[in-house]
């Protein structure tokens, strides 16, 4: 059967959130992956009932209804459309069953080292509580990979009124604020931009961005956005605050470590900005698809 022809399945996942901001995973007992509880949706049952009987079964916790949708997402190979939900357990005391073989309550830097990347976004979309649902989709090959593309499966795709004419495509990456966090950052920019000749200066800008929101800020995380559309790519890193300092060009001197990020992200970009909404710094730049800015590029200082 081809994939047009196939019908599609819908699954819950419930992430229980504790008092101290961590999440419940489950480690399953057929495949042993670290994930939120959850599964496919029964006949004749509602999304919430399923909820809460997937959650049950697989933690023997009972949870609070209605939970708040925090994502939906779609494996584009298996046809699958998971709904994801922030859950809050009322009832029971967390224990394993037929299906799982451990649980673990995981804070967001954990999430990201046990459960693979399908998953781990999922869960720390349902962290980012004041956020309203991501909705993504995911091409089903990184959950069993040992190298996984690390969200380029993970990409929101958006077609515009003229699908003929003009196409835009958005990933997004959500990172713990580890510095080891930036070079992934780096290698997933270059696997989302492989074919695009601005790779490697888009893979550089989300380098000094990455950095800057590691080093200047104390919040959780960062996140890049990467839209794609035939003339221009754009890059956005977005911090989630807790800095006394707002992200601006500084001209340091020769013998200075720091304090260059910003001013090589203007130098590559056609054009740059910068918003803060109270809750963190955002940073965009813009980029020609069609040419590097090598020259520049190679300009700069070591």
């Amino acid at each position: 059967m081809s994939t047009a022809e196939r019908p599609h399945s819908v699954s819950v996942a419930g992430v229980i959130v504790d008092d101290r901001g961590r999440a419940l995973l489950i480690k399953r007992r057929d495949n042993g992956h670290w994930e939120p509880p959850g599964g496919v949706l029964e006949a004749g049952e509602t999304i919430p009932e399923a909820l809460q009987r997937e959650v049950l079964e697989e933690t023997g916790l009972k949870i609070a209804l209605p939970a708040t949708l925090t994502g939906v997402y779609k494996n584009m190979t298996g046809l699958i459309v998971s709904l994801v939900f922030r859950c809050e357990a009322i009832v029971g005391t967390p224990t394993t069953g037929d299906e799982t073989r451990a649980l673990r309550w995981a804070t967001r830097e954990e999430v990201t080292e046990l459960a693979d990347e399908a998953y781990a976004v999922r869960v720390l979309d349902a962290l980012d509580a004041a956020s309203p649902p991501a909705v993504r989709a995911h091409d089903g090959g990184n959950s069993s990979s040992p190298n996984p593309l690390p969200m380029a499966a993970y990409q929101h795709e958006e077609t515009c009124m003229d699908e003929y004419t003009s196409t835009v495509r958005v990933w997004e990456l959500s990172c713990p604020r580890l510095p080891a966090e930036v070079g992934r950052a780096r290698r997933w920019t270059r696997d989302i931009l492989d074919d695009n000749p601005c790779a490697d200066d888009a893979a550089l800008i989300v380098t000094e961005l990455g950095a800057n929101a590691v080093t200047h800020t104390t919040g959780p995380a960062f996140r890049v956005t990467i839209t794609r559309t035939v003339e221009a790519v754009t890059i956005s890193v977005t911090d989630t605050g807790n800095s006394t300092t707002h992200p601006r060009i500084t001209h340091p001197d020769t013998e200075a470590t720091h304090g260059r990020g910003l001013a090589i992200v203007a130098l590559l970009a056609i054009g740059m900005e910068v918003h803060h909404d109270g809750h963190g710094h955002t940073v965009t730049a813009h980029l020609p698809a069609s040419a590097p800015q090598s020259a520049v590029r190679e300009a700069q200082p070591c």
